[in-house]
């Protein structure tokens, strides 16, 4: 992801990324090298992240937010339904980690309603 960021940065695109203290698990860390000033980082905020993103992009920006699926889905719901959605705003949502491959953690990990609740949304693109 941080090297598809990265080219599109230096074609000239005006992105910023914005991670929940994971920057490190989902690889924006070499977005955040390379660009230091167009990584905004949340710590455990994600439903302020989304809504961030959502102004962000507002503004002209080419907002990417990324978390953990499970978060992004049942988390940011209604940010996800309210600010990116109905208003037709364009954020890239990346929900990484999906199905089980945080096992380990525990069920608030586990991301088995992420198509699920994303497909429900109107107005949502969901990719896989």
């Amino acid at each position: 992801m941080a090297d598809t960021l990265i080219e599109l940065a230096e074609a000239g695109h005006p992105v910023v990324a914005c991670t929940a203290d994971l920057q490190y698990s989902n690889g924006l860390i070499g977005f955040a090298r390379r660009y230091p000033d167009r990584l905004i980082q949340f710590g455990i905020s994600e439903q302020n992240m989304v809504t961030a993103a959502a102004g962000l992009a507002a503004t002209g920006m080419m907002a990417f937010a990324a978390t953990f699926a499970s978060y992004m889905a049942l988390l940011c719901c209604e940010q996800i339904r309210t600010d990116i959605a109905y208003s037709g705003l364009p954020v890239r949502l990346i929900g990484h980690h999906a199905g089980i491959a945080l096992g380990f953690y525990g069920s608030s990990h586990h991301a088995t309603e992420d198509l699920a609740i994303g497909r429900a949304i109107a107005d949502l693109t969901v990719v896989a």
